[in-house]
């Protein structure tokens, strides 16, 4: 026997195992394909309510809840992060660039010629890198550093200024 649910209908209970239970679309209701010898089936009907229409929005302040605790430290570190790209260069950062512009120098030479420190000087070359003004390539017998394109031509505008 096939029975046909009104819309928005549970079941709750049944006599027998049903042979086939066929749900479509909401408005269609459930078709419950019931064996012979059964008996009953037991079903409630629900209705949305006012309070289940509330919890329905409770993901909506959720997200507005996470909302600020997400965005907030994604734009405060792209803001300290620009912020430190634009730094100026200073005297050691100038020193190394005059350094280079004659050519490349090996890490080595290279804190020699500084007078500071291997790690020092290290340091303030993978800055210089990052910033893209010099290219650190390492071979067997050090780190060979060398101006970029436009490590060359800002090279060239502190000598102009200095001039």
């Amino acid at each position: 026997m096939l029975l046909t649910l009104p819309k928005n209908a549970r079941i709750v209970g049944l006599s027998d195992v049903p042979e086939t239970i066929i749900t479509g679309k909401e408005e269609e209701g459930i078709k419950v394909l019931m064996p012979p010898e059964a008996t009953w089936v037991s079903y409630v009907q629900t209705y949305p309510s006012a309070i289940e229409g509330e919890q329905g929005r409770d993901w909506l302040k959720f997200l507005w809840f996470l909302l600020p605790i997400v965005f907030v430290p994604v734009v405060l570190a792209l803001v300290l992060r620009r912020g430190r790209e634009k730094k100026k260069l200073d005297q050691m950062d100038k020193k190394i660039l005059k350094e280079l512009s004659l050519g490349g120098l090996y890490l080595k030479e290279l804190t020699q010629k500084i007078g500071r420190s291997k790690t020092t000087a290290w340091r303030r070359c993978r800055t210089l890198e990052r910033a893209g003004l010099l290219k650190v390539i390492k071979r067997p017998d050090g780190n060979f550093i060398k101006l970029t394109s436009s490590g060359q031509a800002l090279a060239k505008r502190l000598e102009e200024s200095s001039a």
